[in-house]
């Protein structure tokens, strides 16, 4: 491709470059700050066209029109995003800042070890390193595209590769053994995302395009695990989603219904599929020496047809995958909001719920065996309870809880078997 002149003129306007036009960064075009025609041929008898980039803004970038080729289709990123997103998560500072000291000591996490900040300087420190090391050579770029937290700036000014992420929050997760898996981002003010034909959608969490989903792992259910584990003692599995919402719990529970209790977050209703679409790894592990499993989703699934489906979708996988030795059951909000008619709102997460119910001053371990426990909890719905024909908004009956489902199967068999006929009252009989 033809080379930008040499001179210290544009060629496009034919003004000096410390007016402020100068050769694009990679050296094959020119960034003009007053030419705004589509084409046009420069003062070095060059034809140039106006490219895309820039439009919005003074002037364009300029590329030589006669050896414009079309771009080559980006291939697959490949590479290991955990390198990256180590080195954001090393960058950011362990004291937070903004809202997020209030937030958690609200919701009642006193370890916030899983939690980091990153300021506006982080950000720029950040953005100057990764450049430095692509020059020297120490990162290539599929590393940084591979993180899905970096992009190039196509813009006229600033670094060459611009960080994602925005002030705020970065959250990192760990697997089963503790070793780092990558990061995700809770900005400090929530970015409003606009698609065309749908409402402004505010996003609360920023999870790194292309990397896959990690079921969230707090560092007390990790220890929880192996020592359930080495003694073979049963648990109680609670899955829910977020990490605030999952470590709230964890970090202040240790019991329900009589059995440990651990605590697992997905990141979203749809985030315990591995690669194979299956259940992920860890949470297969997790699972198959449960003895019990509950979903803690947040109270909003009540209103919400799809979270529903998500549910229901977990819990088909769930039942396939351990040929229904785990009945997965579902967190008792109506019984809830019907016995405790003065909550504040109707939307909570578990940590929301820990934190108002601590702040009143109210038994934190009560309202979550209400809420949690097994015998208390709600039967999931499930595609295979009507023979096959799947359950709709407008045909939902009213569930009963484990218990008086227990309660009236029994007294159904009672009432069976003592009907009318011999052969029945001989299994009566005979079973006491």
């Amino acid at each position: 491709m033809h080379s930008p002149t040499t001179t210290n003129c544009c060629p496009l306007c034919n003004h000096r470059q410390n007016d402020g036009c100068k050769p694009s960064r990679d050296g094959q075009g020119w960034l003009c700050l007053r030419s705004s025609a589509e084409e046009i041929t420069g003062e070095d008898g060059v034809r140039y066209r106006r490219t895309k980039a820039l439009r919005d803004q003074m002037g364009g970038l300029y590329l030589p029109a006669k050896e414009r080729t079309k771009p080559d289709k980006p291939q697959p990123v490949t590479a290991d995003h955990r390198l990256i997103h180590r080195l954001i998560w090393d960058n950011a500072s362990e004291e937070l800042g903004g809202r997020f000291p209030e937030k958690l000591a609200d919701a009642v996490i006193p370890d916030t070890y899983y939690s980091r900040y990153l300021s506006a300087g982080a950000i720029v420190s950040l953005e100057r390193l990764v450049e430095h090391r692509l020059h020297t050579g120490v990162y290539d770029e599929a590393q940084v595209l591979a993180s899905g937290f970096f992009q190039k700036n196509r813009g006229m000014e600033g670094p060459r590769w611009q960080l994602k992420i925005p002030v705020g929050r970065v959250l990192g997760i760990f697997n089963l053994e503790g070793q780092f898996v990558g990061i995700r981002a809770n900005p400090e003010v929530p970015l409003r995302i606009k698609q065309k034909g749908q409402k402004a959608k505010e996003l609360k969490y920023f999870q790194a395009k292309g990397v896959p989903l990690h079921p969230y792992i707090p560092k007390v259910t990790r220890e929880r695990l192996h020592q359930l584990w080495a003694n073979d003692e049963p648990y109680l599995l609670v899955i829910t989603e977020g990490e605030d919402t999952t470590e709230a719990p964890a970090q202040n529970l240790e019991h329900l219904g009589g059995l440990p209790v651990v605590f697992i977050g997905l990141s979203g209703v749809d985030g315990w599929q591995g690669a194979s679409g299956l259940l992920h790894p860890e949470l297969q592990r997790v699972l198959a020496r449960a003895s019990q499993l509950v979903f803690g989703f947040d109270s909003d699934i009540m209103a919400k047809k799809e979270v529903r489906s998500a549910m229901v979708r977990l819990s088909n996988a769930v039942m396939s995958q351990f040929e229904g030795r785990l009945i997965p059951l579902a967190a008792n909000w109506p019984q809830l909001f019907r016995t405790n008619t003065g909550l504040a709102v109707q939307k909570y997460g578990l940590d929301d719920l820990l934190g108002e119910w601590t702040c009143q001053g109210w038994d934190v371990q009560a309202v979550f065996e209400l809420l949690l426990a097994p015998e208390r909890a709600l039967m999931v719905k499930r595609t295979w309870q009507r023979k096959g024909i799947p359950w709709t908004v407008e045909s939902l009956p009213e569930l009963s809880t484990v218990e008086e489902a227990y309660q009236v199967t029994e007294q159904s068999v009672k009432e069976w078997l003592v009907r009318d006929g011999v052969p029945r009252r001989v299994i009566a009989s005979a079973a006491g």
